[in-house]
């Protein structure tokens, strides 16, 4: 079942203030004993994804997009990826509502920071000599606000 957004009345405007990656690491818990070629090995992977958010008085909202991505060999974790994106956004009208504000971070926000995210998911990837993951073009929904 798909979640529609309220429906708004007034005609909010934001502005992209900034697109960032916040934070990464990559880590190799487990070394790759095989002689396979890495574009040949069944690489399996788990993501896990949340998004939150959270607004000031002058209403610059704040969207975080996490990941946790391990990839694994025969079950094995051989390699986690971590980030976590951040994107800065504006209100222009100084008139937006809290509900636009909230609909703006829950469906919009997030699905123009995914793009970045998916991008360099599938370039660190590609780098760290495994297969290249694609993730899908999906709609995020924030787990929490944070006042």
């Amino acid at each position: 079942m798909q979640h529609n957004p309220p429906l708004i009345k007034e005609n909010p405007h934001f502005k992209i203030l900034s697109i960032h990656l916040l934070d990464f690491s990559l880590s190799h818990p487990n070394e790759i004993k095989t002689n396979t070629p890495s574009d040949s090995l069944k690489i399996d992977y788990d993501v896990t994804l949340g998004t939150s958010f959270k607004v000031n008085q002058e209403n610059i909202l704040y969207v975080l997009l996490k990941s946790e991505i391990h990839a694994k060999l025969e079950n094995q974790i051989i390699k986690t990826i971590q980030t976590t994106y951040i994107g800065i956004f504006q209100s222009i009208n100084p008139e937006t509502s809290e509900l636009s504000l909230q609909t703006f971070a829950t469906h919009n926000a997030p699905a123009i920071i995914y793009p970045y995210f998916r991008q360099f998911i599938h370039e660190i990837t590609l780098h760290t000599g495994l297969p290249p993951l694609t993730l899908p073009i999906i709609m995020l929904k924030p787990e929490k606000q944070n006042n």
